[in-house]
């Protein structure tokens, strides 16, 4: 039984050890002494709390043995010596994220947030403490400070994630986040065209609309404004169009024998028939798409008012278009009513 014992510690040295523990075989081998036991080795490692390799994987073989304090305590003395030891802190958070002590469990993530800070990182690290309300307020502390993940934790790669922050931050009871913190989930949602997430969560947090109107910037005043605003028009980018700012507005051209797309913005409109209207100009149509991606040109191109149907969709777009080698085409408005 005693020489098992020696060889199940030398297999686990041998896969897990570096620094004190490795050092301490190697020295009792040399000798020819008797080999170290697990709690030889333990004594060796807690005599130099520097080592924070040698300790950390100390706590891997305390936890393997079922010594979930000492392997703990391993851990912290780990994390005490060398705050970006990832394992230990992801541990120790977990450790206190299952005892419902969020606070501590997002002091321990946070060290391994900041050095992962990559959206894929952050959800698989965040998953847990996200599904609770206590969570994420501690979760919602840590932001506030604006550390250097937070951008990434608003505008996730998945979009599952994405529908889930936005559902909860949606809610009254989780309504004091902030609406400045909040502003690049906004961003994300209505760049994936899910207004009425975007706005949820904008009045939510911001207690008041997001937008007063289905359509944003109806007489299309800042068309060449903010290269990424948080709502109202999205140029669509084509080699054919061209965009001029001119004293009185904006003005188009198409060099393209066929109707380009020239801008986009999310619409949250209920399922129905809509009419659209452009004033004194017959150069420019539009049309209402789920996702601006999957738009068509309207056929045919020249009437105005159009009616257009309208789907129950996430991802409601309005599209408009200018017609094939239009030159200076000016945009004057655009409106939109439910048609009878």
């Amino acid at each position: 039984m005693k020489n098992i014992k020696i060889v199940i510690v030398l297999l686990f040295c041998l896969l897990y050890s570096t620094g004190a523990i490795w050092s301490y075989i190697e020295r009792t081998s040399d000798k020819k002494t008797q080999p170290a036991t697990l709690a030889e080795a333990e004594d060796n490692v807690l005599r130099d709390p520097s080592d924070w390799r040698a300790l950390e994987n100390l706590g891997k073989l305390l936890w393997k043995d079922g010594s979930r304090r000492k392997a703990l305590k391993a851990f912290q003395l780990a994390a005490d010596a060398n705050p970006r030891a990832s394992y230990s802190q992801i541990v120790l958070g977990d450790h206190a994220e299952k005892q419902e002590n969020y606070n501590d469990a997002m002091y321990h993530y946070e060290f391994v947030l900041q050095q992962r800070p990559e959206p894929r990182s952050i959800t698989k690290i965040l998953e847990s403490i996200e599904k609770t309300v206590a969570g994420r307020r501690a979760l919602r502390e840590a932001i506030r400070n604006k550390p250097n993940w937070a951008n990434s934790f608003f505008r996730p790669e998945d979009d599952y994630v994405l529908a889930r922050r936005a559902k909860y931050l949606g809610e009254e009871k989780e309504n004091d986040w902030g609406c400045q913190t909040i502003t690049p989930i906004v961003h994300a949602l209505m760049q994936r065209e899910w207004r009425a997430e975007a706005e949820a969560v904008f009045y939510n947090q911001c207690q008041r609309s997001l937008t007063k109107s289905p359509i944003v910037d109806m007489n299309f005043t800042r068309v060449g404004g903010e290269d990424d605003p948080i709502v109202g028009w999205r140029r669509i980018p084509t080699g054919d169009v061209l965009i001029s700012q001119r004293e009185k507005g904006f003005v188009f051209s198409n060099r393209a024998p066929a109707p380009r797309p020239i801008l986009t913005q999310p619409i949250n409109l209920n399922a129905g028939r809509y009419t659209i209207n452009f004033s004194d100009e017959e150069l420019f149509a539009a049309t209402v798409s789920c996702g601006s991606l999957t738009a068509k040109a309207p056929q045919p191109f020249r009437a105005n008012p159009v009616t257009v149907p309208a789907r129950a969709c996430r991802d409601l777009a309005l599209i408009v278009w200018l017609d094939a080698n239009a030159v200076d085409a000016k945009l004057n408005n655009i409106s939109i009513s439910k048609t009878e």
